[in-house]
């Protein structure tokens, strides 16, 4: 079963952003650290350029990093960045709700069980 995948216009061309396992890797690769390390305060533009090429790859294996970042320009930094997290929170699963569980008093991954 494939990973589901996100749709970004590109000059007239959709494209699908996804992120399996080879397109996670190859993001390791490009960033040289786990992408575990990845959040919105550790993505800079070198992080993002690079997570949108590694998510176009599995249709586009000869994309470049400059061609990704041209695209980046075309289509517009915040339109990139939404479509980026919402592939990788398909790739991973949504984030847990430790800020809600802190607001109630418990510990992330606390609770009564029931």
């Amino acid at each position: 079963m494939s990973k589901p995948f996100v749709t970004i216009e590109t000059a007239g061309r959709l494209r699908r952003l996804r992120f399996g396992m080879n397109q996670l890797a190859l993001l390791e690769d490009l960033i040289q650290r786990p992408v575990s390390q990845l959040n919105a305060a550790t993505m800079g533009m070198k992080e993002l350029r690079a997570a949108f090429c590694a998510g176009l790859s599995w249709e586009d294996r000869d994309l470049t990093l400059e061609q990704a970042g041209d695209l980046i320009d075309e289509i517009g930094l915040v339109t990139v960045s939404k479509k980026v997290g919402e592939a990788l929170e398909m790739a991973f699963g949504p984030a847990p709700p430790a800020e809600s569980a802190e607001k109630n008093g418990q510990a992330p991954g606390s609770g009564t069980g029931d």
